[in-house]
């Protein structure tokens, strides 16, 4: 009887040792056949509902809708604007009229071509009053007529002479028109387009198949039209998930996911981790609901106490940095990064507010995304130590929109990448119009502000009145700057990445496998 079990025993390890072989083999075959068509396995942290630009709202979202859907213009590799759907255009003298010349041959993933009526509804349609777009504010603060839009209207600054041109009247000089307009976001679909999930596309890339919000494949909308076979992107809900399939070759590349079980020492030795920088910010974000937060002493003195604790912290997280200020570095003057921010200890704290927080409840939302369990522990144990009970949670950003939505917080951590390097590229967080809104405070005197600031034409003066406003703004702490944002790419080691900075999309059109004698 013993025999038989060391037997059985004996078989069973040879069976499980030859799956892992066979799915091991069978998986490297797939991704050896991947390297020799140049086709790419992607993985996302979440994909969209559609490819419809009205339903995109993550930042990784803007990845998928760069190869689907073209703009009037783009960014090339050095992050200067080029022409995609308009192959040239002019602004008027006094920088209040852009004409675009458009691409006479470009057309739908269906075959009909692209006119100017489409792109007058493409851009319109961010502008409805029924839209839910997350990119409303930008041109409509801009373009003439467009305020108060019923849905399908196009407002009287979007001209179409003919089918070739389209025209912009904006009610003011911008400076970031065409960066604007760069925004994946803004991507062209097809003016008879039905239902969100009827949307046509007219990017370099035409759906494959389709099984939203978990896979999608693309293909080149012109065949041999492009180095890559075929982009396929799937859905990964969790890092342990994203390494189980990159230790079995199913993936080749991967981006967005930032969880701090993701490091270097981690990954597969076949898979490097790289960290783009750019526009990214992660802070926490106040609910004025909350009468000790309406108060603005108090408010200060705690923003400060949790900010000077979590300075003191040498590695917050892999994909984060510390960030004094609001604003990313390079949107604004040198002085607005010289200073120093407010620093509190809990001694000083106990003595201005022991007898008022005693026992007090915060509850403070954090991103379990980004950040990991120290830096909660250090803002707990601060709060604790002043007599206050905190209640800290992780979250991630699926369940973090929900309490965005519902102000069910005291703090809460968001993180964002800027839309353009500017102002106002991150103050679109704070507006009315934003069916997402980042904290839930006063901003009328800061966006007022702003209005009137982003029009001023003069470069200089433009930044010193910024600077200004956000310094002013900050100062009254309704946001507790912690942290400088990275995305997080992973990818395998045959793969040449085309490194940039990241602003709202990442080139996956300009992957590219390593021939043999390039590794």
């Amino acid at each position: 009887m013993k025999l038989i079990h060391i037997l059985m025993k004996a078989c069973l390890l040879h069976f499980l040792l030859f799956s892992f072989v066979f799915h091991t083999y069978a998986a490297s075959s797939k991704q050896k056949y991947r390297k020799t068509t140049n086709s790419f396995e992607i993985a996302l942290p979440i994909l969209p509902s559609s490819l419809d630009p009205i339903d995109a709202w993550h930042y990784v979202h803007s990845d998928l809708l760069r190869p689907y859907l073209r703009t009037l213009v783009k960014l090339d590799k050095e992050n200067r604007i080029t022409a995609d759907l308009a192959r040239r255009w002019k602004i008027s003298s006094d920088g209040r009229r852009y004409s675009f010349h458009l691409d006479r041959h470009a057309r739908f993933h269906d075959g009909a071509l692209i006119t100017s009526k489409d792109i007058a509804f493409s851009l319109s349609r961010h502008l409805w009053q029924g839209s839910m777009t997350q990119i409303s504010s930008y041109l409509g603060r801009i373009v003439v007529g467009a305020e108060n839009l019923k849905d399908g209207q196009i407002p009287s600054g979007i001209i179409t002479p003919n089918q070739h041109t389209i025209i912009l009247s904006l009610k003011r000089p911008y400076p970031y028109l065409l960066e604007l307009l760069a925004v994946p976001g803004y991507g062209v679909t097809k003016k008879s387009s039905g239902s969100s999930s009827q949307v046509v596309g007219s990017g370099s890339f035409s759906l494959d198949s389709v099984q939203l919000p978990n896979r999608l494949q693309m293909v080149p909308f012109v065949p041999n039209d492009s180095h890559i076979s075929r982009l396929s992107f799937r859905r990964v809900e969790s890092a342990n998930q994203l390494l189980s399939q990159l230790r079995n070759d199913s993936i080749d590349f991967a981006l967005g996911f930032a969880d701090p079980g993701l490091q270097p020492g981690t990954l597969p030795n076949n898979y490097q981790l790289l960290r783009l920088g750019g526009l990214g910010i992660l802070h926490l974000y106040t609910n004025t609901d909350n009468p000790a937060l309406s108060n603005e002493s108090f408010r200060r003195d705690i923003a400060a106490l949790i900010k000077t604790r979590v300075s003191q912290i040498e590695k917050p997280g892999f994909f984060i940095d510390h960030q004094k200020h609001f604003l990313p570095h390079g949107v604004l003057l040198r002085r607005y990064y010289e200073r120093d921010f407010r620093r509190m200890s809990p001694i000083s704290f106990k003595k201005l507010w022991k007898n008022k927080v005693k026992h007090k409840k915060l509850r403070i939302v954090l991103r379990k995304e980004y950040l990991n369990i120290p830096v909660g522990k250090a803002i707990s144990e601060v709060l604790t130590n002043v007599g206050m009970i905190p209640i800290i949670e992780f979250k991630n950003i699926e369940e973090v929109i929900p309490l965005l939505k519902s102000k069910d917080y005291d703090l809460i951590m968001v993180g964002y990448f800027g839309v353009i390097p500017d102002p106002d590229g991150f103050l679109d967080l704070f507006r009315a119009k934003n069916p997402i809104q980042f904290g839930n405070f006063p901003t009328t005197k800061l966006l007022k502000g702003a209005d009137e600031i982003s029009f001023i034409s003069d470069r200089i003066r433009r930044l010193e009145k910024y600077t200004d406003l956000m310094i002013e703004f900050e100062e009254k702490s309704f946001i507790v700057p912690l942290f400088h944002l990275y995305t997080p790419v992973i990818y395998h080691k045959h793969i040449k990445v085309p490194e940039k900075r990241y602003q709202f999309d990442f080139p996956l059109y300009r992957l590219q496998w390593a021939k043999d004698n390039e590794i």
